[in-house]
């Protein structure tokens, strides 16, 4: 193989290891639900391109990075957010980074005295 032909190579192999970055976005969402004990928050799409609205359960970890808060306590419903997720060989989409504008909402802690477990992973929580 002549060199020139080697460094194709290694520049498309290089594009296709990092094309997943690369064209990594981050989405803009209203939570709906926040579940601070099993480490979970519920994001209502506000993304035009999503029509109607996709609803996603985002797990949150050690490793997710946090702008404009601490962790999920400090977020509540009706906050707006834009996020960056990526979904897993189960299924499960794990949140990377999260950032949010202050705003007055709901915080979670209220949000879980009041029950919002698997009703609110379903999008069925009405905050009575």
């Amino acid at each position: 193989m002549s060199f020139s032909k080697k460094v194709f190579f290694w520049v498309i192999a290089g594009l296709l290891v990092c094309s997943g970055s690369a064209f990594a976005k981050e989405l803009r969402g209203k939570i709906t639900g926040v579940n601070t004990k099993q480490n979970f928050l519920i994001v209502q799409s506000l993304e035009e391109s999503k029509k109607p609205a996709q609803t996603l359960m985002l797990m949150a970890s050690n490793e997710t990075r946090w702008d404009g808060v601490k962790s999920l306590k400090d977020l509540g419903v009706g906050d707006e957010v834009t996020y960056d997720a990526s979904k897993e060989k189960s299924g499960a989409w794990k949140l990377k980074t999260l950032s949010r504008k202050p705003s007055k909402t709901t915080p979670a802690a209220e949000v879980s005295s009041r029950g919002g477990g698997a009703a609110m992973a379903m999008g069925g929580y009405s905050g009575n």
